[in-house]
């Protein structure tokens, strides 16, 4: 059976399908999988008949069925009179006697095949505007989409199979009789209109609504909002939604269901697949990180009243930016091509743990294997395992610099020495075809433990990866052969890019406790057989000479030096008399690679095992990453800087990169670290960009800061920005959400009346002149903000800010410190800097 959409009802578990996209819910039959242990079939019987659970109440009953660890397994399918309240308690009876349960999740995995098709899905991209009742005072331990007090003014969405926009609009004055267009309706009751979007959904059937922190606000305010009028949100008769909350150190976590429809939080979507890290999660700053047009410059809900017209070109952005952001970056394209791959609900798709253990459910049930709905609880306290290899590097400048990468250094770890939790002999006396992961540890100089994995039998974690690198590849392939143009090449991509990610969790989740075949000692063994991986390469490659090589048609001898090394990267310079170009540059990564590629199997793999057939089992494969004309390295890990032969920046690690650091900045600490790397920065420069940055709009140069304790009383030691918000609140009586990242200025205090205030929260003596503090503010501030400038009662403080966002940073390049002394000479006399020794401490 073939659907375009699955929802589940997480309180009866009953998964609704469609077989088209405007087809209603058709709700699936549960038949309850109870997998137990053939041992303990006579004490299941018994559970089984206290709770009149006879053979009528059984659909099948299977025998045949193994664990991962060939225990045998009973497989017991009930018919649909059991329900799931039935059936947990019946779970909880079985684990009270101290018996396993297997194949738990089964219930979760669709058994038919679900479209990959985005155009198969109706997406309903949704954002509300609300009126906050001004009147109202507000818990601070309630979100306000909890206690939802204001009134929701208007509904907007873009349906993306219709491919058009709409609203909801209650009119800001009861008596006007606004007239309907095809793609606005107006509403004289906010009653009315919840009612009007409740049906809505139901004769529309989204599958999907969509929303920029909908899970936190647009999605819990209309249900908790229309409840008030006693509607209940729902696209399936009878079932009632859900929204709760929970309230954390750093803020909220948020439940919701309507019945019916896969609830998508966008920016949830974003965070957790894209690599990207914004200093603001704000949309109108993602939208222009993305080259969108962001909002307009109206506030939305405040010209509601003033100025109707406005309001209404308003309300309709933000939908358009999520449309906008969703062709470019496919998002929900992606979600709904793995849940195509792992067949269970969308919400389940989050959380990368519950993911691997429902696709490996799904990839063991044709072999009639399971595993234990809980932890196996293997004692591995012996097992204290460490990461990735990551080298000190010197503090200095390298030309010609070539990046050789494992090509997924885990899983191809895991494919090679047959790791699995299965296939683990953890015995030293252990004689069959294995390879003994213990022996690296013997290599770095720590105490042996047998970590032997059969190579009797193909272990499942291999064979899972071993197909996952297969699809990849093969998705990968018919994308890298079609056009760009081609609207097929999105499909491949997104499909490659779905097994990419199931790759990528793989590790991951053998190191989390949550899953069920968690083994730290197996954790252990991987990150044992690629730090090997690693040292291998880079013993090969280090001071190594390769005489008369025929490298872009000529004959070159050259000389590799490792000078930097990082998980699964080793960064090689090549000396040579040669003046190399990108060209040769590029081919000599791709011999270095080859070079690797070849010996790896016969010299590497083969010090690990009893058995020559190792070598055949060897992945292992080194692709050229990155190629530097010239990087400058800073003493210290994971930080870098450079760029290719076409001046395209390579970086880690450095400010330019760092999500705190204002976009603004980052633009000119680029221009000034490649002025540094080539060693042309001048006075002139750093004196310049003073005075630009003097001249930014102030929201150009705002430091992004997260607060994790909003009890200011948890803190140990409070921190400068956390300070920063206390005057903002204590002076000012600014109000704060928490909702997204706060705007750290470095200011100069002006108003005298306060002084006493300001010592007690910065805990500073003022003496003479004007003190030199911080303020942190919400974006929704910034209006408030500027007016206490032109106020007098602050102002920013642009020597600091310069001092330790600017020229502390390029203090890194040893060879600029004469130049940074200089600048700050004249800036401080210039800038009337007499009392920094005593305040700047506080930052």
């Amino acid at each position: 059976m073939r659907v375009t959409a699955i929802w589940q009802n997480n309180l009866t578990r009953n998964i609704y399908f469609k077989t088209g996209v405007n087809s209603k819910w058709i709700k699936k039959e549960n038949n309850f999988n109870l997998l137990f242990e053939e041992k303990d079939l006579a004490i299941i019987k018994k559970i089984l008949y206290i709770n009149r659970l006879d053979k009528k109440y059984i659909k099948n009953v299977e025998s045949g069925w193994k664990d991962v660890f060939n225990i045998n397994i009973i497989r017991t399918v009930f018919n649909e009179k059991v329900s799931f309240y039935k059936f947990s308690k019946i779970i909880k009876e079985i684990e009270e006697k101290g018996k396993k349960i297997y194949g738990y999740n089964i219930m979760d995995i669709f058994e038919g095949e679900i479209s990959d098709k985005i155009s198969d899905k109706k997406i309903w991209y949704l954002d509300i505007e609300v009126e906050e009742n001004e009147n109202k005072s507000y818990n601070k331990n309630i979100p306000i989409s909890i206690s939802a007090d204001g009134t929701i003014i208007s509904i907007a969405y873009y349906d993306s199979y219709i491919k058009d926009y709409y609203a909801l609009v209650l009119q800001p004055n009861i008596n006007q009789n606004l007239k309907n267009t095809n793609n606005i309706k107006y509403f004289k009751r906010e009653e009315d209109l919840l009612n009007y979007f409740n049906n809505l959904i139901k004769e529309q059937n989204p599958d999907i609504i969509s929303g920029w922190y909908s899970d936190g606000f647009d999605i819990p305010y209309i249900i908790n909002r229309a409840r008030k009028f006693n509607i209940e949100i729902s696209s399936i008769e009878k079932l009632k939604p859900f929204s709760s909350y929970k309230k954390l150190p750093g803020g909220f976590i948020y439940k919701n269901v309507i019945p019916g429809i896969n609830l998508l939080d966008y920016m949830d979507l974003y965070k957790k697949f894209m690599l990207a890290q914004p200093n603001s999660y704000k949309l109108d700053n993602i939208a222009k990180f993305h080259d969108i047009k962001g909002k307009t410059e109206y506030k939305g809900f405040l010209n509601y009243r003033k100025d109707f017209e406005k309001f209404l070109a308003y309300i309709f952005r933000d939908v358009e930016i999520l449309v906008e952001l969703e062709k470019k970056l496919n998002l929900n394209s992606l979600i709904c091509g793995l849940q195509s791959v792992i067949k269970i609900p969308l919400n389940m798709l989050m959380g990368n743990s519950i993911t691997i253990d429902h696709y490996l459910q799904q990839f063991l049930l044709p072999q009639k294997q399971t595993f234990q709905r809980m932890s196996y609880g293997f004692q591995d306290s012996e097992a204290d395992f460490e990461g990735a290899i990551v080298l000190q590097p010197e503090d200095k400048k390298y030309k010609n610099t070539i990046v050789l990468d494992y090509a997924s250094l885990y899983p191809n770890t895991i494919l090679t020495y047959n790791i699995s939790p299965e296939t683990l002999i953890y015995d030293k006396n252990y004689k069959g075809k294995h390879v003994d992961m213990g022996l690296i540890l013997e290599e770095e100089n720590k105490n042996y433990l047998p970590l032997k994995y059969t190579l009797e039998k193909e272990g499942v974690f291999p064979s899972l990866i071993r197909f996952l690198l297969k699809e990849r590849l093969k998705y990968k392939s018919l994308k890298n052969n079609t056009p760009k143009d081609d609207p097929q090449y999105i499909k491949y991509d997104i499909k490659q890019s779905n097994y990419k990610i199931l790759l990528n969790s793989m590790y991951g989740v053998i190191g989390t406790s949550r899953f069920p075949l968690h083994d730290k000692r197996v954790a252990a063994s991987i990150t044992a057989g690629s730090r090997s991986a690693l040292k291998y390469m880079n013993k090969k490659l280090n001071n190594k000479k390769f005489e008369n090589i025929n490298i872009n048609k000529k004959i070159i001898s050259f000389k590799t030096e490792v000078i930097y090394s990082d998980t699964d990267s080793s960064f090689n310079v090549i000396h040579t008399e040669e003046n190399l170009n990108a060209k040769d540059l590029e081919d000599i990564g791709k011999f270095l690679a080859s070079y690797i590629n070849t010996n790896i199997a016969k010299e590497l793999t083969i010090n690990y095992s009893n058995t020559e057939e190792i070598t055949q089992r060897c992945t292992f494969s080194v692709d050229v990453d990155k190629l530097f004309e010239t990087v400058r390295f800073f003493g210290v890990k994971k930080r870098y800087f450079g760029h290719d032969f076409a001046k395209n920046i390579i970086t880690h690690g450095v400010e330019i990169v760092r999500s705190d650091t204002p976009q603004s900045i980052k633009e000119i600490l680029t221009d000034l670290f490649i002025k540094s790397l080539d060693e042309e920065l001048k006075e002139e420069d750093l004196l310049e960009y003073f005075e630009k940055i003097k001249a930014m709009p102030i929201e150009d140069i705002a430091i992004y800061k997260n607060i994790t304790k909003t009890d200011f009383s948890k803190y140990k030691t409070i921190p400068n920005h956390v300070r920063g918000v206390q005057i903002m609140q204590k002076i000012y009586n600014f109000q704060y959400k928490y909702e997204d990242r706060l705007l750290y200025y470095y200011i100069k205090y002006l108003n005298k009346k306060n002084y006493l205030i300001i010592e007690n929260i910065f805990n500073i003596n003022i003496k003479s002149s004007e003190p030199l503090i911080s303020s942190c503010i919400e974006s929704e501030h910034i209006e408030e903000f500027k007016k206490l400038i032109e106020n007098k009662e602050l102002e920013i403080d642009y020597y600091t800010f310069f001092e330790k966002n600017i020229l502390s940073r390029l203090e890194q390049f040893s060879e600029n410190i004469h130049i940074i002394q200089a600048v700050k000479s004249k800036l401080e006399k210039q800038e009337g800097i007499t009392q920094k020794a005593d305040q700047l401490r506080l930052f």
